[in-house]
């Protein structure tokens, strides 16, 4: 990454929300106007914002991934996470078809003892399925009040919750684990990242995803509040997606069309690559990995930079997806076309070409939005801001002052088998050869061992440590 960041940018964080249409089938499942959408996705079993060229967005492998755009739209049901509930194989959140907003966050445990972590593990087991059937939250502890009802009426709204745990409950300081997850390794260093500390590891992870922001912004709070004098939040973000509807790929925040070859849900590939093997322990039958990356997109600078510029970072036409070889957008790449100077159409630092030939991996990502945050608003210097290497000379005008104070990028989350052969290598070729990269900064960075189904707390602290 080429970009220069002061750390005193992020200390701010903002809650995107996006307007609720509550519906008029009176289930109160909102839809974001996105039936069409999401029934394309559900029948391709596709998330709906999920890559299609490498590590921003997506592995690109080409049509097979791609959402039918004709498909029929589900119907909606007062308890549309049910089967996902009832699942015994999977945490729901992982091959559910993707909701519009979500919440990442990761706690620590506050003490290395595991009478608090089997609490913890009891309370959030506890929790997340009346949630996800759109039921108050149990009683908390020491405490009267059973819910803060700031969704009654609302419903579920496809609300899931999904669990992981990082390499700290595994390193130790809990006691030898009696059943370790084989492939849960910390994340190594790649060029060019800008970690900010806390926003880095964590003891256990939660994945909060539904269609209504109140509902996902409820489900956090009822998880913070059970979690006083056992853990304490190490780290949340706050996530959106775009819905264009009729079966159209979503747009990241850089424009780019952003969902055409994820993996299909339910298809050989997608097994293969996501669920854990069956050399883990007993727990992670049916689990995963969960590696978590933020971006920071720099957009002043992105908006700055010519369509032509934009389009050989990515190897892809910014507006239809094309890729710069010719076609549509799903139309597979062709890595050896040249122009007539015998130049290759989709150059050697593309993040199409440098992505091409990547191990498959899920991406469920989302977008977020910080805005101007406080740093600049309180009167602190920008830091300025850099170009990659060949921008065209160019004024920025009077506005150039806070450009470098902006926040706002990809909540990067991909489910694999093995972290290890499937994220470090790809992560390691852009980090140092994407010419993309040059418009972005790597600012939190993560990486959890996801058990199966159903989320059990009793049942994994025995299976983890005996």
């Amino acid at each position: 990454m080429d970009g220069s960041a002061d750390r005193t940018e992020v200390e701010a964080h903002g809650v995107t929300d996006e307007a609720y249409d509550d519906g008029a089938d009176g289930t109160g499942r909102g839809r974001f106007d996105r039936r069409t959408m999401l029934g394309a996705a559900a029948a391709a079993g596709v998330a709906a914002v999920s890559g299609t060229g490498g590590y921003l967005i997506g592995r690109d492998t080409g049509p097979a991934g791609s959402a039918s755009a004709g498909s029929a739209a589900p119907t909606a049901s007062a308890a549309p996470t049910a089967a996902a509930i009832d699942d015994r194989r999977h945490q729901p959140g992982i091959a559910t078809a993707q909701q519009l907003c979500a919440c990442i966050a990761a706690f620590d445990v506050l003490e290395p003892h595991r009478p608090n972590l089997d609490e913890l593990l009891a309370r959030l087991s506890a929790l997340a399925p009346a949630l996800m059937r759109g039921e108050p939250g149990p009683a908390r502890a020491n405490r009267d009040v059973a819910d803060s009802g700031v969704t009654d009426g609302l419903g579920p709204a496809d609300l899931t919750m999904t669990f992981g745990f990082g390499p700290r409950l595994f390193g130790g300081d809990f006691g030898p684990a009696a059943a370790a997850p084989k492939r849960l390794v910390e994340l190594p260093a790649f060029h060019g990242d800008r970690l900010e500390p806390r926003w880095v590891g964590g003891d256990v992870v939660v994945q909060i995803c539904a269609d209504d922001p109140t509902v996902v912004a409820h489900a956090i709070r009822e998880v913070r509040a059970r979690v006083p004098g056992i853990a304490a939040a190490r780290w949340t973000h706050q996530g959106f997606l775009t819905s264009p509807g009729d079966g159209r790929t979503p747009r990241n925040l850089f424009g780019q069309l952003d969902g055409t070859a994820n993996l299909r849900p339910g298809s050989e590939e997608f097994e293969a690559a996501v669920w854990a093997g069956a050399d883990e322990p007993d727990w992670m039958a049916g689990g995963s990995y969960l590696v978590f990356r933020k971006i920071r997109m720099l957009t002043p600078m992105w908006d700055l930079a010519t369509a032509a510029e934009q389009n050989a970072a990515l190897g892809r036409d910014r507006h239809s997806g094309a890729p710069l070889s010719g076609g549509s957008e799903r139309t597979p790449l062709d890595l050896a076309k040249s122009d007539a100077d015998g130049r290759p159409l989709i150059g050697a630092d593309a993040h199409v070409r440098l992505a091409h030939d990547a191990a498959p991996m899920f991406r469920r990502s989302y977008n977020y939005d910080h805005g101007l945050v406080l740093p600049a608003s309180a009167g602190i210097p920008d830091e300025g801001h850099t170009h990659p290497p060949g921008t065209a000379p160019h004024d920025h005008g009077p506005q150039q002052p806070g450009m470098g104070h902006w926040d706002n990028g990809m909540l990067f989350m991909t489910y694999v088998r093995d972290p290890g052969t499937q994220f470090v290598p790809l992560q390691d070729t852009l980090s140092r050869s994407d010419k993309l990269h040059g418009f972005l900064q790597h600012t939190g960075s993560a990486v959890f061992a996801v058990p199966g189904g159903p989320f059990d707390g009793e049942r994994l602290t025995r299976a983890l440590f005996g």
